[in-house]
């Protein structure tokens, strides 16, 4: 018999692929996302309308996310200039939407 904890994180594990697979995003693309965008997570929290918690615990998948809050989280981030990418695309990811925001600007000379 497996220990209760695993038993949890593989029921976990199993809900947020199934979640994956229907076009939401990952907790991974979550993070990145906020790295393109230098966002911290209080940031990002504020503009989708959770806690900063709620979010840290999607983020870390100790948590089954609910649509309505990776909807929230999506839009904020769609909203700060990113894209996400889907798995036909040969994997999940993300990026800027608009090219010309990735590319850093150096100072001359």
């Amino acid at each position: 018999m497996l220990p209760p904890e695993l038993c949890v994180n593989i029921e976990l594990y199993l809900s947020l692929s199934l979640c994956y697979r229907r076009g939401m995003i990952t907790a991974a693309q979550i993070r990145a996302a906020r790295g393109l965008l230098k966002w911290t997570q209080a940031a990002l929290a504020a503009k989708s309308g959770l806690s900063v918690v709620t979010l840290n615990m999607i983020e870390s998948e100790t948590v089954q996310p609910r649509k309505g809050s990776l909807a929230a989280i999506r839009q904020a981030l769609e909203g700060g200039g990113v894209e996400f990418i889907g798995t036909g695309a040969g994997g999940t990811g993300v990026r800027f939407r608009d090219e010309a925001q990735s590319l850093p600007t150096l100072p001359a000379g």
